[in-house]
């Protein structure tokens, strides 16, 4: 079996470790540690103080957040977060996302930052308007946030590259005959930092110089809605 996996995945215990999963499944990595990710909006936009929203319920989203504070610790920032809300029946309700980011705004946040987190994801129109209304950037790990919505960037793995190193990975176990139990669960060779344009307009935030020849800047139609 193959998979594209993320860190999270060993504390989530899908995986025990990235050497190899010592049984019939193997994978990709395709999320950016939030070490590395830190350290490249630093690159784009300072920042002291970041917010983050995530559903409690999402195994990956607690993780991730539990990773950018111990991140936190390490370089020097604060992490003001919020979980959402959930109904009567433990779902989380995508109505809270503008209040929510409206809360993180009032904390005087420099930024919100987007990890792993299908529901916000899901629900990215939503969340990354009602950040861009209210001036805050956001600074996501996926790229469809940055491509398809309204994040001001990210450090990401493309979908396409991840997936041509997981086609790869399948002809080894599949045609050349690797054994999915010993194959080392790796990464994209590079990342890319993406920066939607319409919306560094929209707050002002511009990349600065020293990136313009490593960023990749995307023109999206759907960030102007």
């Amino acid at each position: 079996m193959m998979l594209s996996v993320g860190l999270w995945r060993i504390k989530a215990r899908i995986v025990p470790r990235l050497e190899g999963s010592g049984r019939n499944v193997s994978g990709t990595l395709y999320l950016v540690p939030e070490d590395v990710q830190m350290h490249a909006i630093r690159s784009y936009l300072p920042f002291e103080k970041i917010g983050l929203i995530y559903n409690a319920n999402e195994v990956n989203a607690v993780i991730s957040a539990d990773n950018v504070r111990s991140v936190a610790a390490e370089q020097g920032f604060t992490v003001v977060s919020r979980t959402v809300p959930l109904d009567a029946d433990n779902h989380p309700v995508a109505e809270s996302l503008p209040g929510l980011v409206a809360e993180l705004a009032a904390e005087n946040v420099d930024l919100i930052y987007l990890g792993s987190s299908s529901f916000i994801l899901i629900n990215r129109n939503a969340f990354t308007a009602a950040a861009v209304e209210a001036g805050i950037p956001v600074a996501a790990a996926s790229e469809v946030a940055v491509t398809e919505s309204q994040a001001l960037m990210g450090l990401v793995s493309r979908y396409y590259s991840v997936g041509q190193l997981t086609g790869r990975r399948a002809e080894k176990i599949l045609i050349e005959g690797a054994e999915p139990a010993t194959m080392a669960i790796e990464p994209l060779a590079r990342f890319s930092l993406i920066v939607n344009m319409p919306v560094a307009r929209k707050l002002g935030l511009f990349p600065p110089m020293t990136l313009f020849n490593t960023v990749e800047v995307i023109e999206t139609q759907g960030a102007q809605r």
